[in-house]
């Protein structure tokens, strides 16, 4: 993940409640019990905790980011990894060779979203499949940042950007993939996964599958 290097590397705990991973693993709920689906590229995989529940589900899993710490991070658990620009640089693997990308919370930090799509598809198989997490800007709260003044302070702290409504996401990856299946996720009072009446606006994240687009 290309993020503006304003703040140190970010220094985060291991953890495996975020919503991002909920929200994934429902969206792949039918394509990990898939023993043809063997290899997956996680993109943006932080510290790599999605991408130990993939292995943990018998897949073989290539980690890719943008930071050192994290990079590093995935090194020590045996991860096969590489360091990306994802706006700039292409990824070191070869042409339709991954059966399931994977990219949580990382097309909202990029100003070259070309680069970054069309490189997954280059790597994805015919019938690959890609799934994309990010941060809904339509969602209830951040309606009530914006009445307050206080949403330019929040963006510019998550070093965000893009920011995408379910519908812009949607139409962004459309360019590039077939869609599958979209999916939003609540977080208030509880969290809960969605994908019909109101999930543009009470949608907090939204994840999106694809398949590859020949």
């Amino acid at each position: 993940m290309e993020i503006d290097r304003i703040e140190n590397t970010p220094n985060r705990l291991y953890s495996l409640k975020r919503i991002q991973y909920k929200l994934g693993l429902r969206l792949l709920s039918e394509i990990i019990k898939d023993e043809s689906v063997k290899k997956v590229l996680d993109i943006g995989c932080g510290l790599g905790e999605f991408a130990g529940i993939l292995r943990d589900n018998g897949k073989e899993v290539i980690c890719i980011d943008g930071f050192d710490e994290y990079y590093k991070f995935v090194l020590s658990k045996k991860f096969e990894s590489y360091r990306v620009n994802l706006e700039r640089e292409k990824i070191p693997l070869k042409d339709n060779s991954i059966d399931l990308v994977v990219s949580l919370e990382v097309i909202e930090h990029l100003w070259n979203t070309d680069n970054y799509l069309t490189e997954i598809k280059r790597l994805l198989k015919p019938d690959g499949y890609a799934l994309f997490t990010t941060i809904n800007y339509n969602w209830l709260i951040y309606r009530i940042y914006h009445l307050f003044g206080n949403f330019e302070k929040f963006t510019y702290k998550s070093r965000h950007k893009k920011f995408y409504t379910i519908r812009s996401f949607i139409e962004e990856l459309k360019n590039y993939f077939k869609i599958k299946q979209c999916l939003g996720i609540i977080a208030l009072p509880k969290v809960s996964v969605i994908n019909k009446k109101f999930i543009n606006l009470l949608s907090v994240d939204a994840g999106v599958l694809c398949q590859k687009k020949n």
